[in-house]
């Protein structure tokens, strides 16, 4: 369902009353004003997977979907970003469970356009990313899974079954806990680099890898070189990090922000991409003390060329903070209802 009429709504008032469970739900969905700019929030698993996509500006909702149908139920994570070229923010999920299934939802007309295995056979889910990491101007898609981290060439991701540009293993084959990834331009040299973080059971350590050359046109050994590890807990904290990329001090290149969970307590910290010794901002209290992290994402949600902090909950809650970075709390809402007994990733 459309609604002709433009209905912003800022969801820290948004109240949910018999939310349907239909494939895609618009409410509100505003078809005659064009939303160049999104951001995505994806449930937690044990409820029928949900994804809500808002206006980045003014927080309006601007549609729901069940991105895998209705009986699917393990949970997903979300990326945003202009994959088609035509201005407009598309949404990318991927499955966190029984496959690495990753579909793409065009932002022009919300409509599934592509859909393929990130890591075929694989049953443990994919975390993704988003990012011009082969240099061609295009924006890419790069996903991690048990081991490896994958990239896609984002002018491919439309053909059904796209093939892989590079792949390597950024902790070696042995650590199965999953791989959690972040794309951005730390250096400043045009082509994106990838932070990656283990899942649970791995360090508490997020690890910056950079090429001289773009990502797919190089051989994987190069990949091995690290641009720096950032140590972000104990020995004892090993429940997973979660990372993210973006511009945070609006200096041009971007920064790395990392979502964790040390001696019991939920921590958020940005570090600077090319000084990651250097701490940017740092913040506690969360909803989140769960020992599997905090999800995070940086987009510049309203257009200054700095990028806000988001900040989900963990198990039990759907609330989404949204940090400036000037420091202050922005924005704070609860992405799903409030029967919702997950936790949400945001992108």
């Amino acid at each position: 369902m459309m609604l002709a009429k433009p209905f912003p709504l800022h969801v820290e008032t948004l109240e949910f009353r018999d939310m349907p469970s239909t494939a895609v739900i618009a409410q509100p969905a505003i078809d005659d004003v064009v939303h160049a700019r999104r951001f995505a929030v994806g449930s937690g698993a044990g409820q029928v997977a949900q994804v809500s996509v808002y206006e980045s500006g003014t927080n309006a909702l601007l549609t729901m979907f069940q991105p895998f149908g209705n009986t699917y139920t393990g949970g997903v994570t979300v990326a945003t970003g202009d994959l088609t070229g035509d201005g407009i923010d598309d949404v990318v999920v991927a499955a966190l469970s029984g496959s690495s299934r990753i579909a793409l939802f065009d932002g022009a007309t919300r409509k599934l356009s592509g859909e393929f295995e990130a890591f075929a056979g694989a049953t443990t889910g994919a975390f993704i990313a988003i990012g011009d990491a082969t240099g061609d101007g295009r924006i890419d898609l790069v996903a991690g899974g048990t081991t490896s981290i994958r990239i896609f060439r984002g002018q491919d991701l439309w053909k059904g079954s796209p093939k892989v540009a590079a792949e390597f293993q950024p902790f070696g084959g042995s650590f199965t806990g999953g791989v959690r990834i972040a794309v951005g331009d730390l250096n400043g040299d045009g082509i994106a680099d990838i932070v990656a973080a283990p899942g649970a059971g791995g360090p508490a350590a997020a690890y910056a890898y950079t090429t001289t050359k773009a990502w797919g046109d190089t051989q994987p050994t190069a990949y091995s070189a690290k641009l720096a590890t950032i140590t972000v807990g104990g020995p004892n904290d090993r429940g997973g990090v979660f990372v993210a990329a973006g511009d945070f001090n609006g200096d041009g290149k971007a920064d790395i922000a990392v979502g964790r969970v040390v001696a019991g307590r939920a921590t958020v910290s940005v570090f600077q991409g090319n000084q990651p010794a250097k701490r940017l901002y740092q913040a506690f209290g969360f909803t989140s003390t769960e020992p599997g992290g905090v999800p995070v994402a940086l987009r510049d949600l309203d257009g200054d060329g700095r990028a806000e902090l988001l900040v989900s909950g963990g198990q039990g809650v759907s609330q989404v903070r949204v940090l400036s970075p000037f420091g202050g709390l922005a924005r704070s809402f609860s992405a799903f209802p409030p029967i919702y007994s997950g936790g949400v990733f945001v992108g």
